[in-house]
C-alpha cells in the first residue's frame, strides 16, 4: 500500500475516533498546543504502518530511531496535524476529504524536522567485570574506553542542579562516593546510592560514545561494541573460560559454586563443591602484553572503529567479523557441547558468508591461518587434513546438530567440541590480524580472499 494511503488512513482514523464512531481506548497524547487526543487500537496500528513505511523508505540525514521510537514520533507528528486541523475550523469529518497526497506532503517533512530535534549524541556507561588492561589508567579500544571503578568515578560528574538531591548538599559526592567503595560504613550521599550499588558488583566501567541515533538504538549500539570489547578482549588472553568472566553485569553468569548431591543404595553420599569456571582468570597486564595480542587489540580498535563508521571504509567487514565472535563467545559460555559445536560452526559460516558451504568456510580458515587445505592438521587419535577437519565440525557437528540427527545427549561431544573451539578461535584471530592491513574492497567475501597477515 502507499505510503499516502498509509497516512489518509491513519488521519481518518483520529477522525472517527474524534467523532465516537469507533471504540476509544485508554491511549493518548497530548500535542505541543496542550490538545489531549484520544487514540483507538486501530489508530495505533494504522500509524505503526505509515512509521514502519518511513522505516523502510528511509528519510536522509535522519537519525536512526528504533521502532517503537520510530513509532512515537510519528504518533506525535500525525497528532499534531490533526489538532492543528481541529483548530483551524476543520471539522472531524471534513478532514476525510483532504487528498492523501496532501496530508503525505504535510507528515513527511514534518517526521523528519521532529527527528531533528532528537538528541543524537550519547555517551553509555556500562558496567563490567574487570580485563586486567585497566588495571593502571583508561584503557581505550577505537571509541571505546575501559575504566576502573575508581577512574571512572574521576571521570564523570553530574550537573550543578543536582548537587541538591534529597533535600542535601551533594557537592561533595565523589570523595564521598570513593570512601564508601572503600569502606561500607560511610554514609552515602542520596545522590550516590544508584552508582554506588551498581560499582559494588562490578570491577570496571565501559564507556561508548554513539553519534547519530536515538536513545534505544545508542544503547543498543554501545552493548554490542562492549560486548565484541569484552570477547575480543577473551579470544587473545587463550583461555575459552575467560569468555564465562567477561561480561557485562547485565549479562548472565554462572554460579560460582556447583554443588553434587547423589545417593547409592539408599544412603547419600557426602555433598561435593567445586568452584566454576565463572571464577576471575588470569587477567592481561597491559605491561606484559605480547607484539601478536598488541597487534590483535589495534585490529580490534579498527573494527570497533568501522562498526561506528569512524575514519574508514569497512562497515560490512567489521560487522561481520564482530558477529562471528559473538557467535565464538557465546559458544565458550555454552554448557551443552552439542549446542557449541553448532555455534562455532556457526561462526565459521558467518565469517566466511559461506552460505552453508564446507568448502567455502575450509578455503577461507586456510587463506587466513596459512594452513594447506589438504595438510594433516589434526591429530587427536587420527590424523585429519584441515578439509576433513572443518568437514567434522561443519557437516558431521553444526548441521547434523542443528538438523535433528544427532539427539543422543549422552554422547560424548568433548572432542569435537575442543577442535571447533581451535579453529574458530585462530581464524576469527588471523581474520583481525589480517584486515588490519587489508585496502581491498568491503565485501561480504572478504575474509575468504583477504591477504593473510
Amino acid at each position: 500500500m502507499k505510503l499516502e494511503v498509509l497516512i489518509y488512513d491513519a488521519f481518518v482514523s483520529f477522525s472517527k475516533a474524534h467523532t465516537g464512531e469507533v471504540e476509544i481506548s485508554f491511549g493518548f497524547i497530548t500535542t505541543k498546543n496542550g490538545w489531549q487526543l484520544s487514540i483507538s487500537g486501530a489508530t495505533e496500528k494504522k500509524i505503526k504502518l505509515v512509521s514502519s513505511a518511513l522505516l523502510k523508505i528511509g528519510l536522509p540525514d535522519c537519525i536512526g530511531l528504533d521502532i517503537k521510537e520510530h513509532h512515537d514520533l510519528t504518533k506525535q507528528v500525525i497528532g499534531a496535524a490533526y489538532a492543528e486541523f481541529i483548530d483551524s475550523g476543520t471539522s472531524p469529518c471534513a478532514i476525510r476529504y483532504f487528498l492523501p497526497a496532501y496530508l503525505k506532503g504535510i507528515t513527511k517533512p514534518s517526521v523528519k524536522e521532529l527527528a531533528s530535534t532528537i538528541a543524537k549524541d550519547f555517551t553509555c556507561h556500562l558496567p563490567s567485570a574487570s580485563t586486567g588492561l585497566e588495571s593502571n589508567s583508561p584503557f581505550t579500544l577505537g571509541p571505546i574506553t575501559i575504566f576502573r571503578s575508581m577512574d571512572w568515578v574521576d571521570a564523570i560528574d553530574f550537573p550543578a542542579g543536582a548537587f541538591n538531591y534529597g533535600g542535601m548538599d551533594n557537592s561533595d559526592w565523589r570523595a564521598n562516593l570513593k570512601a564508601a567503595l572503600i569502606d561500607k560504613d560511610v554514609e552515602l550521599k542520596p545522590l550516590n546510592a544508584p552508582l554506588y550499588d551498581v560499582l559494588t558488583k562490578s570491577k570496571s566501567m565501559i564507556r561508548v560514545t554513539t553519534s547519530g541515533y536515538g536513545r534505544s538504538l545508542a544503547q543498543k549500539l554501545s552493548t554490542i561494541a562492549a560486548r565484541t570489547t569484552l570477547d575480543s578482549i577473551s579470544l587473545i588472553s587463550g583461555s575459552h573460560k575467560t569468555f564465562r568472566s567477561l561480561l557485562l553485569y547485565t549479562e548472565r553468569r554462572p554460579p560460582i559454586l556447583a554443588h553434587s548431591i547423589i545417593e547409592t543404595i539408599g544412603f547419600l553420599w557426602s555433598p561435593g563443591v567445586k568452584l566454576s569456571d565463572e571464577i576471575q582468570p588470569a587477567l592481561l597486564n597491559p605491561e606484559h602484553l605480547s607484539s601478536t595480542q598488541l597487534n590483535f587489540l589495534n585490529a580490534v580498535a579498527k573494527i570497533l572503529n568501522g562498526m561506528f563508521n569512524i575514519g574508514q571504509e569497512y562497515p560490512s567487514i567489521c560487522q561481520r567479523w564482530s558477529t562471528a565472535l559473538d557467535w565464538h563467545g557465546e559458544a565458550c559460555r555454552e554448557v551443552s557441547d552439542q549446542i557449541a559445536i553448532a555455534k562455532f560452526g556457526t561462526c565459521l559460516d558467518v565469517l566466511s558468508s559461506g552460505g552453508g558451504k564446507t568448502a567455502a568456510i575450509a578455503n577461507m580458515v586456510s587463506n587466513l591461518t596459512e594452513i594447506p587445505i589438504d595438510d594433516n592438521a589434526v591429530n587427536t587419535g587420527e590424523s585429519l587434513s584441515l578439509y576433513k577437519a572443518i568437514a567434522r565440525i561443519y557437516e558431521n557437528g553444526r548441521s547434523e546438530i542443528l538438523h535433528g540427527n544427532k539427539v543422543d545427549r549422552m554422547a560424548s561431544f568433548e572432542e569435537l567440541r575442543g577442535m571447533a573451539e581451535h579453529f574458530s578461535r585462530i581464524t576469527l584471530i588471523s581474520g583481525a590480524l589480517a584486515f588490519l592491513k587489508y585496502s581491498g574492497a568491503d565485501t561480504e567475501k572478504a575474509f575468504c580472499d583477504m591477504p593473510p597477515y
